[in-house]
């Protein structure tokens, strides 16, 4: 019996066929001729090598152009920045991207603030960065393949911080009773960058006759940010319609929401006529009220 230190002895019909790529010369086995018990290890390279022209190719892992750093002010976003992808083993339309997006500042980090398109290899990203949010950011870009690889862009953005106005919740029109004394107005008041302690709140009613304003008084209510408007309305006012504004300034911009007050006479007054003891002389009238 031949030992495996006899292999290169055994009789065998070949032919040399010659790879493109690789210039190598693989051996095509053809019936080889070999006692029973011989090793079958050269048969199987052999095989192995004619199907697969002598080299098995692995699985390479796709390829995603550079990022550049990116600048953009608070509250606006970034469009179309165009890169590139390439794989090997997939067409690009079966590539799927998965996003991150973080500010630091903001502890604030998502996988919905980047949107991809284009088609084949020519891609693009649009960046919406957290409304309000400003500071170094984060981003990345991941492309994966159907063989599960994947390649990673990385990239910084700058997002400068711009003032924001205060904002003011919307007051619906109020209505009131000439002489009813008193309406509290509720409302509240924020601002991204300013503590609310530190606006400076004022209101004003555009016809004084109606309502005046020194009648005006803002107070705080159960919150912070909660503000009421205290309105006085006087006997002796005057009937009618007037839009109040109020105003809130950080010391940079300013902001104002309006709403409009329909003051009315009441349906009686006060008599201080008093009614006869016993009701001698009282006449009653009659009709709907």
């Amino acid at each position: 019996m031949r030992t495996p230190t006899d292999l290169h002895r055994l009789p065998t019909r070949t032919t040399s066929t010659a790879d493109s790529r690789d210039n190598l010369s693989v051996c095509s086995c053809l019936k080889p001729n070999y006692s029973p018990g011989a090793p079958t290890v050269a048969v199987l390279l052999c095989a192995f090598l004619s199907l697969f022209g002598g080299r098995a190719r692995a699985a390479v892992a796709p390829i995603i152009s550079p990022i550049p750093d990116l600048v953009v002010n608070e509250d606006e976003p970034i469009l179309h920045v165009p890169f590139t992808v390439w794989d090997a083993d997939s067409p690009p339309e079966r590539l799927t991207f998965t996003t991150f997006f973080s500010l630091t500042n903001n502890n604030y980090f998502s996988r919905d603030n980047i949107v991809i398109g284009g088609t084949g290899s020519n891609r693009w990203f649009s960046i919406y960065p957290l409304p309000d949010g400003s500071g170094p950011a984060l981003g990345s870009i991941t492309v994966r393949d159907e063989t599960g690889l994947s390649a990673t862009a990385i990239f910084h953005v700058q997002v400068y911080p711009v003032n924001d106005p205060p904002r003011l919740s919307a007051i619906p029109d109020q209505m009131a009773l000439k002489g009813q004394g008193c309406l509290s107005v509720l409302f509240w008041v924020y601002d991204p960058e300013t503590s609310v302690s530190r606006l400076h709140l004022t209101a004003w009613s555009s016809r004084p006759a109606v309502v005046s304003n020194c009648g005006l008084r803002l107070t705080q209510s159960t919150t912070q940010t909660n503000r009421n408007l205290l309105i006085s309305l006087p006997a002796n006012g005057t009937a009618g319609s007037t839009a109040i504004t109020i105003q809130a300034d950080d010391g940079q911009s300013t902001n104002s929401t309006s709403f409009v007050l329909n003051v009315q006479p009441p349906d009686f007054t006060r008599s201080t006529d008093l009614i006869p003891a016993g009701g001698e002389g009282f006449t009653p009238v009659w009709g709907d009220f």
